[in-house]
């Protein structure tokens, strides 16, 4: 695919430029790992340096200034912060960890270690803030459901990271792959996840829908959420 060999062209200019000196490593995570022939420009890549400051900063700065061809969503930590940092942004470490391309360098997350309890709490607390915030912006949009719709459509994959969060729990083993993820949901949390699967459907074909379905879909969605977030509490 084009913007694979785009970013590992990106990646063969970090490594001829004197930023490499500076990485431990740089690896690729999200969509791209998650999704079957996914093909976007736009890439999540975490980048791990020895030690930041704002020479390093401006040096990443000028790379992303240079690349037209994908876009970064850059990931800036110092290993350090890293290995410190599991217990604050647990979700987040453990969906990298479990599904991550080491592009350049070595690989940190073998000195990283995620525990249940932080994974618990972070869950609940992804959860419960992202209905709030659906709520807030559904009324705050005034009859209007463009901005609606896409934060809601963008939720999905936070979502499917703390469902696969609440998967691990109760069957102590980490699920990759969404099909397998919204299988489990449904035998083992007892969810319907038709409209998971729909969203997840409607990310990937960048179909329309009406006005009338969507507000159909944002109540199953809001009803999905809500389950959720009681089995989180409860566990």
């Amino acid at each position: 695919m084009k913007h694979q060999e785009d970013l590992h062209a990106f990646i063969g200019t970090i490594q001829n430029s004197e930023l490499n000196n500076q990485l431990e490593g740089v690896l690729l995570y999200g969509k791209h790992l998650r999704i079957k022939n996914y093909d976007s420009p736009n890439f999540n890549l975490l980048f791990v340096f020895k030690k930041l400051d704002v020479n390093n900063l401006d040096a990443l700065s000028a790379l992303f200034e240079k690349e037209t061809n994908i876009e970064i969503d850059p990931f800036i930590l110092t290993l350090d912060e890293l290995q410190k940092s599991a217990d604050v942004y647990p979700i987040k470490f453990m969906d990298i960890s479990e599904n991550h391309k080491v592009l350049l360098g070595a690989d940190p997350f073998d000195q990283v270690v995620v525990h249940k309890d932080n994974l618990r709490l972070r869950a609940e607390q992804e959860l419960r803030n992202l209905a709030l915030r659906l709520r807030f912006i559904y009324v705050k949009g005034e009859g209007d459901l463009r901005a609606v719709r896409f934060e809601t459509k963008k939720s999905i994959y936070p979502l499917m990271n703390n469902l696969e969060v609440l998967i691990m729990l109760k069957k102590d083993k980490i699920i990759n792959e969404y099909d397998q993820l919204l299988s489990l949901a449904s035998s083992e949390l007892k969810i319907d996840t038709t409209i998971l699967s729909s969203f997840l459907k409607w990310n990937e074909s960048e179909m329309e829908i009406s006005d009338t379905e969507f507000k159909t879909a944002f109540q199953s969605y809001q009803k999905v959420l809500d389950q959720l977030i009681q089995i989180v509490d409860s566990h």
